[in-house]
């Protein structure tokens, strides 16, 4: 069973443009996506950001 830890956000670029936003409370899953994501998509970028600034990102892809 994987351990659940605090919720993180993270947030998928490739360069300036967004590609999306996922948030997870298990490291784990989390690497695996990231390696999943990497793998599928060369230069892709994964940053954990804030809370704060997720939901400003989340607020403005909906614009």
């Amino acid at each position: 069973m994987q351990k659940a830890g605090p919720i993180k956000y993270y947030k998928v670029s490739r360069g300036q443009v967004l590609a999306g936003l996922f948030q997870s409370n298990c490291p784990d899953m989390v690497a695996d996506q990231i390696n999943l994501l990497q793998r599928e998509y060369p230069g892709i970028e994964v940053n954990e950001v804030s809370e704060k600034e997720y939901k400003e990102l989340q607020e403005a892809a909906k614009a």
